[in-house]
């Protein structure tokens, strides 16, 4: 899934970082930028480009001499919105989800808080009858229905 606008080195994110989240390449996996260059038939700047990329996402370590390390999972962003993308298109979903739930966990209390002190009267009937129909749906086993009322709640 080409993104339009990214250029040669968006073509070579797209096919390289799920190749790296779906653990084609395994951490410790050392690339050669010249060798990645003449796979997807770019210049070497472009993959450059590509591994300042995956640099930024903590997916890939860049060392002279060396070349480009795949670094360990538990260093990974895997708040990255691309880095997400990739995951959950992979056999790494279960664990991009749970990573999706621990910050979901620590962020809405919080915002749950926030939004009851200053919703008006209206807003926290809204949000009280989003909340029984996820639970009423739930206990049904009707996923899009607790779906429709989570999207709404939040």
């Amino acid at each position: 899934m080409s993104t339009p606008g990214r250029g040669l080195h968006g073509h070579v994110l797209d096919t390289l970082g799920p190749e790296i989240t779906a653990g084609e390449y395994p951490p410790g996996s050392v690339l050669r930028t010249d060798e990645l260059a003449q796979r997807f038939d770019v210049s070497r700047s472009v993959m450059r480009e590509a591994v300042r990329v995956l640099e930024s996402m903590h997916l890939v370590e860049s060392r002279r001499r060396v070349g480009v390390t795949v670094r360990p999972k538990a260093e990974w962003n895997v708040y990255d919105p691309q880095v997400i993308r990739w995951r959950l298109a992979g056999a790494d979903r279960p664990h991009q989800l749970r990573s999706l739930t621990v910050l979901r966990s620590a962020i809405e209390p919080v915002a749950a808080r926030l939004t009851a002190q200053h919703a008006t009267a209206e807003q926290c009937a809204e949000l009280t009858e989003c909340a029984l129909g996820m639970v009423a749906h739930s206990r049904g086993h009707q996923l899009e229905g607790y779906l429709r009322h989570d999207v709404a709640f939040h």
